[in-house]
């Protein structure tokens, strides 16, 4: 019972595995350091695709399996459901490379978007930043913070949506102080 828990275990842990390479560079558009954990796996995917090797977890699920006494993958859900997903049958080579491919597209697509915003990200900065100070102290041929913000909000960048709410709040609290403060007693 334990050992079959185990291999249920593995093959589970395999399938979120192989989910992650293939769609994990998504993930690193919310949080960036997820690209430190993602590209070495998503590297090995596609290696183990290309290599026609067979993934480690593998031998390890089957050596589960028969330390259980099971044979085959009859019985429960993850047999019937999650295994044919991962193990289809007829996989030959010329589909391992397809496969291979198609997890580097899909990581090439995601990076790509990434390292655009990224780019846009940094050009922005470097134009807030650029301007030399004149007499007045103040910077020419610069963006004002706020120009900044405004672009930054209607960008395409992940999660830069935020800046505009953040925006609209402090107009409005602007607003009201400046209402307070015309009022005379």
């Amino acid at each position: 019972m334990v050992y079959r828990l185990l291999a249920d275990g593995v093959v589970l842990l395999h399938a979120a595995f192989v989910l992650f390479v293939v769609l994990g560079g998504f993930l690193a558009w919310r949080w960036r350091w997820v690209a430190v954990v993602h590209i070495p796996c998503a590297l090995w995917g596609i290696a183990i695709e290309y290599g026609g090797w067979i993934c480690p977890l593998t031998p390890l699920e089957n050596a589960l399996r028969a330390r259980a006494g099971l044979e085959g993958y009859h019985g429960g859900f993850v047999e019937h459901y999650v295994i044919p997903t991962l193990y289809p049958a007829g996989l030959a080579r010329p589909t391992q490379a397809v496969l291979g491919t198609l997890v580097l597209a899909v990581n090439l697509l995601a990076y790509g978007v990434l390292l655009r915003a990224l780019t846009i990200a940094v050009a922005l900065l470097a134009a807030c930043t650029s301007g030399k100070p004149t007499k007045s102290g103040a910077a020419a041929d610069s963006l004002t913070e706020r120009q900044r913000d405004s672009i930054l909000a209607q960008s395409r960048i992940p999660g830069a949506s935020g800046v505009g709410s953040a925006m609209r709040a402090a107009d409005s609290t602007s607003a009201r102080i400046r209402a307070t403060d015309s009022v005379s007693p």
